[in-house]
């Protein structure tokens, strides 16, 4: 006999990124995402330190479309952060299977899900900061949030774009200024809502 797996069943994207601290944005982590469609309007995932299957669960976030976000109170608002930096410069990324010889379909699925996202809100809480070497889940869940310009990622990541360009091609073998020409469109038009991104106001990036 076999249980019901129903919940995990659903998740239909693994989207890799990476997340730096609300307390602490010069602290950041890698941040593997499994995600599930909850509806048009919102996504839910859980959060692995790596694709491994030794990989640790340190954290969630939930995905909520700009109509959404709008009814939140603004409380709550700070507390979300935006995509658009992390997709339009390349960095956020569908990786591929390891039996995977030819991104083509792989590129086409990427692109229709970041297309979405791009304008999408999130909110993070990592439970364990395997970052700092904690061998067991300690202390209260911490707010993360995205990377949102150069200059933030120069200050999170030792080498900034440079190393980051050197990571995508490495791990993933894709080109970080090619998927950011990809991605020049998506999202056009979109602003930012002034509440969204409050970890990075509050540090003066």
């Amino acid at each position: 006999m076999s249980q019901n797996f129903a919940p995990i069943s659903k998740i239909c994207a693994h989207l890799h990124a990476y997340h730096a601290y609300a307390s602490d944005p010069t602290r950041f982590v890698e941040a593997n995402h499994y995600c599930t469609m909850v509806n048009e309007d919102m996504r839910q995932c859980i959060i692995y330190d790596s694709p491994d299957t030794g990989a640790r669960l340190i954290g969630i976030e939930y995905l909520i479309s700009p109509k959404l976000y709008e009814r939140l109170p603004e409380h709550e608002q700070v507390l979300w952060h935006s995509h658009v930096y992390e997709i339009k410069s390349g960095m956020l990324v569908m990786p591929p299977p390891p039996e995977c010889t030819d991104r083509t379909k792989l590129n086409e699925l990427e692109k229709e899900e970041l297309s979405q996202l791009v304008t999408f809100y999130g909110k993070v809480y990592h439970l364990w900061q395997v970052d700092r070497g904690d061998e067991l889940p300690m202390g209260v869940p911490e707010l993360m949030g995205s990377i949102t310009s150069d200059e933030a990622l120069n200050k999170v990541l030792p080498g900034g774009k440079v190393k980051l360009r050197e990571d995508h091609k490495s791990k993933f073998g894709v080109d970080l200024d090619e998927n950011a020409e990809k991605r020049k469109e998506f999202g056009k038009g979109f602003e930012i809502h002034p509440n969204a991104d409050s970890m990075w106001k509050k540090q003066g990036r």
